[in-house]
């Protein structure tokens, strides 16, 4: 009877340290993202999915996404990533194919930094290198 009531507790503590510890949020923000010089791939609302206090993390993976439809030509998400690494944060991006695509397979580096917004288009956090820049709310 006593080896249930300690099963029973510790099953019941581990089922809520899973929901928390895995909690996510998903959220409409504002969202900007382009390919300097060539292509603005994100400007408008977009989806953010991530980890529940995520900025609060040494590491974590954002999915910030287009409301846009699957088969849009620009149907565009993106992998944010933050990973720490020998005492060393870094930053990285990755980005689907665009139409049709599911996956994000196009690495676009682990050369970013992070800087508030300066634009003033979304009023967020921003991940730039010298290629891309892609920006949220927060």
């Amino acid at each position: 009877m006593n080896n249930n009531i300690i099963l029973s507790i510790f099953s019941s503590a581990l089922l809520l340290w899973a929901q928390t510890s895995f909690a996510e949020t998903t959220t409409e923000v504002s969202c900007y993202a382009e390919i300097k010089g060539e292509e603005i791939t994100l400007d408008g609302t977009c989806t953010l999915n991530g980890p529940d206090n995520w900025e609060k993390d040494d590491e974590f993976t954002i999915i910030l996404m287009t409301e846009k439809d699957q088969s849009d030509p620009k149907y565009y998400f993106y992998y944010l990533r933050q990973i720490k690494l020998l005492g060393k944060t870094m930053w990285s991006a990755s980005v689907n194919g665009g139409q049709n695509s599911t996956h994000a397979q196009n690495f676009l580096g682990d050369d970013f930094d992070i800087h508030w917004d300066k634009s003033g288009k979304t009023r967020g956090v921003c991940w730039e290198n010298d290629q891309h820049l892609i920006c949220f709310e927060f």
